[in-house]
């Protein structure tokens, strides 16, 4: 493919031809998304309540809490806060209809990597361990 030189009275000619907005008009910033509410604590366990009337809400509330106190104020580079993704997650299991041991997982998942809640002790049978996450506390 061969280029072709324009001479500088092309160019010009070329410029002056382009629509160029005027200097005091600054570009649009894209629209953002409106960002889709947060699930709310008692809206969980309303979820998980619909399919499952026997759902240990005690245990649902504690991993809830200790999931928002450990992620805090953090915020990822969207903006969202963190703690939004393990809701998410817990969410999109709820629709699944997944029991309350696997929902509790899906709130704490990323709180393992948080400095300053204390992992708490874990036994061998999974709801002792659901259990004994959701009793300690984050300082």
């Amino acid at each position: 493919m061969a280029f072709r030189r324009h001479s500088p009275w092309q160019m010009q000619a070329a410029t002056d031809s382009v629509a160029v907005a005027p200097p005091s008009a600054a570009p649009a910033k894209p629209a953002r998304s409106p960002r889709s509410r947060m699930m709310r604590q008692y809206d969980l366990v309303e979820r998980v309540r619909s399919y499952n009337p026997d759902t240990n809400e005690d245990l649902l509330n504690r991993a809830y809490v200790y999931a928002m106190k450990a992620h805090g104020t953090q915020t990822r580079a969207s903006g969202d806060p963190y703690f939004s993704h393990p809701l998410e997650v817990a969410a999109i299991l709820t629709d699944l209809k997944l029991d309350d041991a696997t929902i509790v997982a899906a709130l704490l998942h990323d709180t393992i990597e948080e400095p300053k809640p204390p992992a708490p002790k874990s036994t061998t049978s999974s709801g002792t361990r659901s259990a004994r996450w959701s009793r300690a506390s984050p300082s």
